[in-house]
């Protein structure tokens, strides 16, 4: 696993502290904090480390080794973020079944306390290079899959036309993919 730890802190700096979970979090899978102010200012990034090691499953055909990441402000959400991330990776060690680009997970309910968010999508690491996305450092190739919260109406978005069309309104808006508490993009109506 060093070889994991090695690429994470190649992009992100020195691995800032951790959580091993509780008596629900899947057995050797642990959350790493990054930061704070990685990959940039006012945001900590916070990875599961030892997801990797469960094979799981992506369409019922290939197979994928994943670890979860999220980038969250460095005030309060990293503890809430860990959480998040090991409830996740509970599920996906329970089906057996990684996440696919594009998948939803949600909505149910606020992803954080008073966030309007209610969703997840995964996603590439935009906000880092192309070449953190896998890690080659161990037996297999780790894929880096980014979850970013969403509203209701974004996740109904991707589900109906796809990741492209919410990425697209996220590259003409801009919003802050890192605040929990960012106002909705601005949807267009669905084509029909």
């Amino acid at each position: 696993m060093s070889g994991l730890i090695e690429h994470l802190e190649s992009y992100l700096g020195t691995m800032a502290g951790g959580s091993q979970g509780d008596e629900t979090t899947p057995a050797g899978v642990r959350v790493g904090f990054f930061g704070p102010d990685s990959p940039f200012a006012g945001v900590m990034t916070v990875v599961t480390v030892g997801l990797w090691q469960r094979h799981l499953t992506v369409g019922g055909d290939g197979a994928l080794h994943q670890e979860l990441l999220m980038h969250v402000p460095n005030e309060d959400y990293p503890a809430r973020a860990a959480g998040l991330l090991f409830q996740v990776a509970g599920e996906l060690v329970g089906r057996e079944a990684g996440l696919r680009q594009g998948q939803v997970l949600g909505p149910a309910g606020p992803v954080f306390p008073g966030s309007r968010m209610t969703a997840l999508v995964a996603t590439n690491p935009g906000y880092l290079p192309e070449s953190f996305a896998v890690c080659r450092a161990e037996a297999v190739p780790i894929v880096l899959t980014l979850l970013v919260p969403v509203t209701t109406r974004e996740a109904d978005l991707v589900r109906s036309r796809g990741l492209p069309a919410l990425t697209h309104l996220f590259a003409a808006q801009d919003p802050d993919l890192t605040n929990p508490n960012r106002p909705e993009v601005g949807l267009v109506p669905p084509a029909d």
